[in-house]
């Protein structure tokens, strides 16, 4: 078996990793489960077990978002790494892409969770969501970030 190295795997990039697509699933579901399970806890939704699902979702929250870092830095390497260069224009389109996918999703969330603020646990203004779009502290933090690690990369 060939030993898996940087660049045996960059001429596997075109073809699906199915073990990489496997762990990128994990990570998405740790994240939604956190996700739903930090709601329901600061809410008390469970009763006598909310203890239990308060320190599960603290364990989740230990590892779900520096695993997705640590995939999102593998599938960097295979995606635009080519012969020890780094492929500076596609990675330019990609930061693009994601600051584009950042103000899109943001926009369409401030825009509804602004007018809807009463039934949400939190409250949004639109001097919050102005300053959240260049210092971002809402679930799409993570695009802005990766965006932020690939110009560094």
């Amino acid at each position: 078996m060939e030993e898996m190295t940087t660049q045996s795997l960059s001429k596997q990039a075109s073809k699906r990793i199915e073990w990489l697509d496997a762990l990128k699933g994990v990570a998405i579901i740790a994240v939604v489960f956190g996700h739903s399970l930090l709601g329901y806890t600061e809410n008390n939704a469970f009763g006598e077990y909310n203890d239990f699902f308060f320190q599960l979702k603290n364990w989740i929250y230990i590892w779900h978002m520096p695993f997705f870092m640590c995939l999102s830095g593998f599938s960097f390497s295979l995606a635009y790494y080519r012969d020890n260069k780094v492929d500076t224009l596609k990675v330019r389109k990609q930061i693009l892409n994601l600051l584009l996918l950042y103000i899109m999703f943001s926009v369409l969330l401030y825009g509804l969770k602004i007018p809807l603020a009463m039934f949400t646990d939190n409250k949004m203004s639109l001097g919050d969501a102005l300053l959240n779009l260049f210092f971002p502290n809402t679930i799409m933090w993570y695009l802005w970030v990766l965006a932020a690690y690939y110009f560094i990369l």
